[in-house]
């Protein structure tokens, strides 16, 4: 039975949405809230702030807004999301300037937290479709609210902005490409998924998305966005690939080497005080290799 059999309840998701669009004071305190927590190398801070993070809540109101053609609360959720990422990419660039300036924040040793969302893959549109369709399914069915949390967790936005800024504040902008590839992906994901579960789960959005032009043209240039980015990260999945390959690749030869000098060499064998130090690769990169 569709939940939209009766209009009073497309009218209460409509208001319901409308709230959630909102820019206020929530919105922007949650949001620098998270933000200063994404930057501590801390993970249950970190995860704390995720969680915190109103971000879901705007772009889930874009997957209704668009099914239903409403170009007014499509704006306003557009206007608070790009709000939201515009304050945390200025607050964490004015805290990236100040830990580089105090040795906080070095290339060289950059926190894991930072590190992880630097190499991007497909893997993470995939997760972001997950749970995008996760969120929007929560938001109509009211026995799945619990899942929120959950979601918020493991396709954060915040987290991405936040080490774009640090890394702009650099300026370092090629390492800024790998963050703005994983919060688009985590973005169109998070739409698509949303739109998916709600067109399959309800009539009236599908019959909204196939007779009006308003809700195809949105959800045409999402997935050709998406095409986009998945071309971007499947690269970086490749070198990923290669990368993790060649270390393989390098530990096993480095133990037969080991091994056959120790044992088959008078140098190594016969002399307990001869030892060996590193072995040095000249292996070729990624590019190099193709």
């Amino acid at each position: 039975q569709s939940l939209l059999e009766d209009k009073d309840r497309l009218e209460e998701l409509r208001r319901s949405y409308d709230d959630e669009a909102r820019l206020n004071e929530s919105f922007i305190v949650l949001t620098v809230g998270a933000s200063l927590g994404l930057v501590a190398d801390n993970n249950a801070v970190i995860i704390g702030a995720m969680v915190v993070a109103p971000w879901i809540l705007p772009l889930r109101v874009a997957v209704f807004a668009i099914l239903i053609g409403q170009a007014r609360l499509l704006s306003r959720s557009l206007i608070t999301l790009v709000a939201g990422a515009g304050i945390t990419l200025i607050l964490s660039m004015g805290l990236g300037l100040i830990a580089r300036s105090q040795g906080l924040l070095v290339v060289e040793a950059l926190p894991e937290q930072i590190v992880a969302r630097l190499e991007p893959n497909t893997f993470d549109l995939g997760i972001a479709l997950t749970a995008g369709a996760i969120a929007t399914y929560a938001k109509v069915n009211p026995g799945a609210v619990s899942s929120m949390a959950g979601t918020a967790i493991a396709v954060a936005l915040v987290p991405p902005v936040c080490v774009m800024g640090l890394m702009l504040s650099g300026p370092d902008i090629s390492s800024a490409q790998g963050p703005a590839l994983l919060y688009a992906a985590n973005l169109l994901g998070i739409l698509i998924g949303g739109i998916t579960v709600l067109a399959i789960r309800e009539p009236y959005f599908r019959d909204k998305l196939r007779c009006r032009r308003r809700s195809r043209l949105p959800v045409l240039l999402a997935l050709g966005l998406a095409v986009l980015v998945g071309q971007k990260l499947y690269g970086r999945y490749e070198q990923y690939r290669y990368r993790l390959n060649r270390e393989v690749a390098q530990k096993q030869i480095e133990s037969e080497i080991r091994y056959y000098l120790k044992n088959e060499t008078l140098t190594f064998g016969a002399n307990d005080a001869v030892e060996l130090e590193k072995v040095v690769f000249d292996w070729p990169d990624f590019w190099e290799q193709n």
